[in-house]
């Protein structure tokens, strides 16, 4: 059922969503100063989604800040890597798309041959609500990192995960099992690092973040930055709303 609702809720919250509907109340309100109102309320909910600065400036609020890998300290056991829309398989053309997010898996790569992971684990299955026989995401992903030269005894692939408390629960069992009381370097977005590192630590499993596909970076004031709206910052805004509902629903349900 939670899985369900959170599905809900993240296409109630959509901002195309907050943008269309003054629009669609135009045609049923016969005056006019209020169609005026409502056009007006549309024009500024579509400014500021669309707005890269503030767009930024929220997501720098809310993220996890960026970690460079020369502070990390040793080495690491093992590398959990958070799935979530990252790959998908074309099974026509028998290949993989690689689609949002994917940075968390290619800063795992890159720590791996930097001598600074042993293991890797990712956790990740299939979180659509219709099941249509679609290869769990860790799987595909562990493929990838099999072809380019990981040896395949160090990846492990947590596959039955739909969300992101399950994400922890499932790893947590591997842990137990082959990674008791060792050091674990946890990879996800920056926006999706604060809930995913209380899940981890609310079933009492100790991680050290590393922020990847950070949304902010350093400020720019240049006039296109600050004034001309881009549309693919409604899709950042999606993701952000998207964490922030999930939060609120996992602080509820007692998951963090």
């Amino acid at each position: 059922m939670f899985f369900f609702i959170s599905k809900i809720l993240s296409f109630l919250f959509n901002p195309i969503i907050w943008i269309v509907i003054p629009i669609l109340l135009c045609y049923k309100i016969k005056n006019d100063n209020y169609k005026k109102v409502l056009y007006s309320i549309s024009v500024f909910i579509a400014f500021i989604f669309t707005n890269s600065f503030i767009t930024e400036e929220f997501a720098r609020l809310w993220e996890t800040p960026a970690v460079n890998e020369k502070t990390l300290q040793g080495k690491y056991d093992v590398a959990v890597i958070l799935g979530g829309g990252m790959v998908s398989y074309d099974k026509t053309n028998d290949k993989l798309i690689f689609t949002k997010s994917t940075d968390r898996f290619i800063q795992a790569m890159h720590l791996y041959a930097a001598g600074k992971i042993d293991k890797i684990i990712i956790s990740g299955g299939n979180s659509t609500i219709i099941k249509n026989g679609q290869v769990p995401e860790a799987d595909l992903i562990k493929m990838f990192l099999v072809e380019q030269c990981i040896p395949d005894s160090c990846v492990i692939s947590e596959n039955k995960s739909k969300n992101t408390y399950e994400n922890a629960i499932y790893t947590k069992e591997i842990l137990n099992k082959q990674f008791k009381n060792k050091k674990i370097l946890l990879l996800s977005s920056a926006y999706h690092l604060k809930r995913a590192k209380r899940c981890f630590e609310k079933i009492g499993v100790e991680v050290t973040c590393f922020p990847c596909d950070q949304i902010s970076g350093p400020r720019h004031y240049e006039i296109e930055h600050l004034i001309i709206p881009r549309a693919d910052n409604i899709e950042v805004w999606d993701r952000l709303i998207h964490e922030w509902v999930g939060y609120i629903m996992y602080k509820f349900s007692g998951y963090i």
